[in-house]
């Protein structure tokens, strides 16, 4: 079974009062992304599927990791109910929205899946929220049955590779010089067939997991 998330989150897919936030996850977990994403377009497009982890505030934990509680984000205006500036970084929520957290990003290339992102907020890292999210995206691929989901990872992060190889994705190749910032290579990664006896399995193992997802 997964570790289990130390921080209430609800998956769900993400709409155009999202833009705003989801901008800002991407740009405070990727801050050299150049382009960055299109949301907007994506929301338009129907071969694409993003997911949006949110803070799930129905459970009595969730008041203290909001920007303005969370100890990461402590500023000297932390006590202002809408302050939405933490270390002088824009984390595009304010007091009265629900806080996202993290986003995926999956594209339907031909029957197959792409995660074309995987982003969540630095001081929400090692929260499991990153683990609860790639979860439930494998889960709707099952549902839309993509035979297989690949990704791209930097080859240094050897801590998204091991969550990768969790969920069966094992590698496949190398992209040289993929990422713009540094040239760092890319190691390509990819499941095996989504509806085989053995993927299922795999999911099934992880089904424990305490996200929760909701269609709307």
């Amino acid at each position: 079974m997964p570790n289990q998330p130390s921080i209430p989150v609800t998956i769900r897919p993400m709409g155009e009062k999202d833009l705003e936030q989801v901008s800002a996850v991407e740009k405070d977990a990727f801050p050299d992304l150049f382009p960055s994403t299109a949301f907007a377009k994506e929301l338009k497009h129907g071969s694409s599927v993003f997911l949006v982890a949110e803070l799930d505030e129905s459970k009595r934990e969730a008041s203290r990791f909001l920007p303005n509680r969370w100890a990461p984000y402590k500023t000297k205006d932390c006590g202002n109910p809408n302050n939405n500036v933490y270390r002088n970084k824009y984390t595009g929520w304010v007091s009265g929205q629900r806080f996202i957290i993290g986003i995926l990003g999956l594209w339907n290339m031909a029957n197959e899946g792409h995660i074309v992102t995987l982003a969540v907020r630095r001081y929400y890292r090692r929260l499991g929220v990153g683990e609860t999210i790639l979860y439930h995206c494998l889960k709707v691929c099952l549902e839309k049955s993509l035979l297989n989901v690949t990704l791209e990872v930097r080859s240094s992060n050897k801590e998204a590779q091991f969550l990768y190889r969790k969920y069966g994705f094992n590698p496949v190749g190398v992209r040289k010089g993929y990422y713009t910032d540094n040239g760092e290579d890319a190691m390509i990664m990819t499941t095996a067939n989504t509806d085989s006896c053995e993927y299922l399995q795999i999911l099934r193992n992880h089904r424990n997991n305490t996200g929760q997802y909701s269609p709307k």
